[in-house]
């Protein structure tokens, strides 16, 4: 909260070696001296790491999106049962926006 306040006695400093290893720095400054509050190391992933994580991240959002799309259908299972009229007109709304817009150039 205090870097809110007084942004102008912080900054920041990121330096990268060659060997892709880097430390980001969070420093005050004061009417003396610089003193460093926080600092973080960073090493770079490898290719392999890098491609399980993105992986991962798709595989989880995948299943997120089936798991959205299940929760969907049942909904429009249980307005097709309780109100049909209800489910035509969200489905032609959905329909409406969902359709391809020209774009203007």
């Amino acid at each position: 909260m205090k870097c809110e306040k007084d942004s102008q006695h912080y900054y920041v400093m990121l330096t990268i070696d060659k060997d892709l290893t880097g430390i980001l720095q969070i420093v005050q400054t004061s009417e003396y001296k610089d003193i460093e509050m926080i600092a973080f190391d960073f090493q770079s992933a490898s290719e392999e790491g890098i491609r399980q994580q993105i992986t991962f991240k798709y595989g989880a959002l995948k299943s997120k999106l089936s798991l959205m799309d299940g929760r969907l259908q049942d909904i429009n299972e249980l307005i097709r049962i309780k109100n049909p009229s209800l489910l035509l007109q969200i489905q032609k709304s959905a329909a409406g926006r969902s359709s391809p817009r020209k774009r203007k150039y």
